[in-house]
């Protein structure tokens, strides 16, 4: 699954949007010293990875 069809699933939902640019906005205003852009690949990353689980769950 790409960045685009992430960004798709994340962004038909507001208010998981709304949580993740909160928490993006969060690390960088305390101080991540990295870009927006690499911490919000690694919030996009962490939902790759709960979708990922939640495909390799039997039931």
């Amino acid at each position: 699954m790409g960045n685009i069809d992430i960004i798709s699933r994340i962004a038909a939902d507001r208010q998981k949007a709304k949580e993740i640019a909160c928490r993006v906005q969060d690390k960088c205003s305390k101080g991540d010293s990295r870009t927006f852009a690499q911490v919000l690949q690694e919030e996009l990353d962490k939902q790759k990875a709960i979708k990922d689980t939640d495909q390799s769950t039997p039931r």
